[in-house]
């Protein structure tokens, strides 16, 4: 995962990760993974998954997103979660602040092969 303030950048695609963990993404994106039980594998292009559930820290997605430094996070606020839903397709930036996660809307899709260093990340710690 990145280190705390930094972010990466992604689409929103909200899926079941089951369903699509043999998918090949050609954008950058941020999985909503709506259901995750913990065998599944990080689909080839994701750079983040955002979840509700929790599985275990060394379940084999879990291993695998670390392997492959994709930001992995449970998420147990249902506003958030309904957030990012209503933003899939949409172009994000997402940080971890402290235990937090935190996304930004970009604004273009272009956006997000620029880079971390083109967006403003602010004065925070």
């Amino acid at each position: 995962a990145p280190a705390g303030g930094e972010g990466v950048r992604g689409m929103v695609v909200k899926a079941n990760i089951g369903d699509v963990q043999h998918e090949h993404y050609t954008t950058p994106t941020v999985l909503l993974a709506t259901s995750v039980s913990g065998e599944e594998e990080v689909p080839d292009g994701v750079v983040a998954v955002i979840t509700p559930d929790a599985p275990d820290v060394l379940s084999h997605i879990a291993v695998r997103a670390r392997n492959l430094r994709v930001l992995f996070a449970s998420c147990f606020d249902e506003s958030q979660i309904e957030a990012l839903a209503q933003i899939e397709g949409k172009p994000v930036e997402v940080k971890l602040q402290g235990d937090s996660v935190r996304y930004e809307l970009l604004s273009s899709v272009t956006d997000i092969t620029s880079g971390p260093s083109a967006a403003s990340t602010g004065a925070g710690g």
